[in-house]
């Protein structure tokens, strides 16, 4: 892994005007997280970008570079640990802390999507939920559990018989 960047920005491409785009990296991350990036995933982040947080679009087309070709991972952390500067800098407009725990649910969204389905939370791969729980660690937020490991520690549970 090469060493973080000094200018996260500037190592994503991202102009300073458009910050903004740095909401979708949690999104990002996580549909990159097993390798590779299915067409249901990139749908599911524009439409996020597009309709929830408004990059714009010049903010879309760095968004859009960064669904064809995985960032590099030093760059997509230095990225995420920028990202939660600027929603706790007091002088930026732009960014938000309250939005920093809808990011995540927005990416574990993205992780339930699959070609066969909208919502499938058994269809989150290790990968995924390493993804989420990182970025909740790098956000600071408490992800909680997720629904694929809610369901899968309700399926291990053994219950006693009624009657």
């Amino acid at each position: 892994m090469s060493a973080p960047p000094k200018d996260p920005l500037a190592a994503l491409g991202v102009p300073y005007e458009d910050r903004r785009v740095l909401l979708l990296l949690p999104l990002i991350y996580v549909g990159w997280a097993d390798g590779k990036m299915e067409h249901v995933e990139v749908k599911r982040i524009l439409d996020v970008a597009n309709h929830v947080f408004f990059v714009g679009r010049s903010g879309e087309a760095l968004l859009r570079g960064w669904l064809e070709a995985r960032p590099p991972e030093a760059h997509l952390l230095a990225g995420l640990e920028h990202l939660l500067h600027l929603a706790h800098d007091r002088d930026d407009d732009q960014i938000d802390a309250h939005e920093l725990p809808e990011l995540v649910l927005h990416a574990e969204a993205v992780a339930r999507v699959t070609s066969a389905s909208v919502d499938d939370a058994t269809s989150v791969t290790h990968e995924e939920e390493e993804a989420l729980n990182l970025i909740a660690e790098l956000l600071h937020v408490d992800a909680g559990i997720t629904w694929r490991k809610l369901l899968d520690e309700v399926k291990s549970v053994r219950f006693p018989p009624v009657g």
